[in-house]
């Protein structure tokens, strides 16, 4: 029964060993590919996470041909979208930002007084619009702006900035996450 037990969990401990060897070989991987596209990768960026968001742009569905994706961008000056439909780009991708880009959205959001807007602006009455949700963080104070109806003017000037950088051509191609 002993010798049972041993070999049983020497057998657990290969087959763990072995999928760990194979996730950091796939880490290596996609470290490799991201640096042979020229974005600047290090485990900082490998670790981004919703704690290290500077701002987001999120656009939603509507009845026609609305583009639809999720953009972030992290405080070290990575950049993700995920572009979903209606757009040249689909599937993931990611860029790097400079210090001014990044200040650049800080200093639209603090001209247009981004953090006193509304958190919604919007009419349920009001069924075919494309929802769009900003977000920045300011002084370590989080923003979220969600926008479909009877938002202010400038609020549309913020998000340029957004579109602008989707429009660029900076983008390299991640990897899809593989399903487990």
């Amino acid at each position: 029964m002993f010798r049972y037990l041993i070999s049983l969990i020497a057998i657990t401990f290969i087959f763990a060993s072995c999928a760990n060897t194979q996730k950091a070989a796939e880490s290596s991987s996609i470290k490799e590919t991201i640096q042979n596209d020229q974005v600047e990768f290090s485990e900082e960026n490998a670790k981004l996470s919703e704690d290290n968001i500077f701002a987001t742009m999120k656009r939603g569905y509507c009845y026609g041909t609305c583009p639809v994706f999720e953009l972030k961008i992290y405080n070290n000056g990575t950049v993700t979208l995920h572009a979903i439909a209606n757009l040249e780009l689909e599937g993931l991708f990611s860029a790097k930002l400079s210090k001014e880009e990044m200040a650049a959205f800080a200093q639209k959001a603090k001209d247009i007084k981004y953090m006193d807007m509304e958190d919604v602006y919007d009419n349920a009455g009001i069924s075919d619009l494309p929802s769009t949700t900003t977000s920045i963080v300011l002084n370590g104070v989080k923003k979220q702006v969600v926008k479909r109806y009877g938002y202010p003017i400038e609020l549309k000037a913020f998000e340029k900035l957004f579109d602008a950088l989707i429009e660029s051509e900076n983008w390299v191609k991640t990897p899809e996450p593989k399903q487990k």
